[in-house]
């Protein structure tokens, strides 16, 4: 699949960069989401995840109120009920998930988490200095 350079010259020094423009039709993400899911789920630890059987999208509502609200809540559920669940949600906190439900945790939740693991170690890391 062909895709644009990743910058343009503009005269003979000056580069502008920009993004790539999406080829998809997936304006929220979730089906690249969906194959991240699909990948992790194909490492053996992850053999015996409840989620293994549901449809990934379920796990990658888009926004956070109505239809959202329930089918987070419905990912939740399923992760409540989980082995893995904590395994899940450290491994989504330490890869920097930013997307979905992992673990139990939202997108919202997990960047709480990073933001306060983020707000101590500056703050040992002040003290220490």
């Amino acid at each position: 699949m062909p895709t644009r350079p990743p910058h343009r010259t503009v005269g003979p020094h000056r580069i502008v960069f920009r993004r790539p423009r999406r080829t998809d039709d997936d304006h929220h993400g979730t089906a690249r989401a969906a194959a991240a899911v699909r990948s992790a789920l194909a490492r053996p630890i992850w053999e015996e995840a409840l989620c293994r059987t549901v449809d990934p999208e379920l796990f990658f509502p888009v926004g956070e109120a109505g239809a959202a609200a329930v089918q987070t809540a419905e990912a939740k559920r399923i992760c409540g009920r989980c082995p893995l669940t904590r395994a899940c949600r450290e491994w989504a906190l330490s890869e920097g998930e930013d997307s979905g439900v992992w673990g139990g945790l939202s997108e919202q939740e997990r960047r709480v988490m990073r933001r306060a693991a983020a707000r101590r170690r500056y703050r040992r890391s002040a003290r220490a200095a």
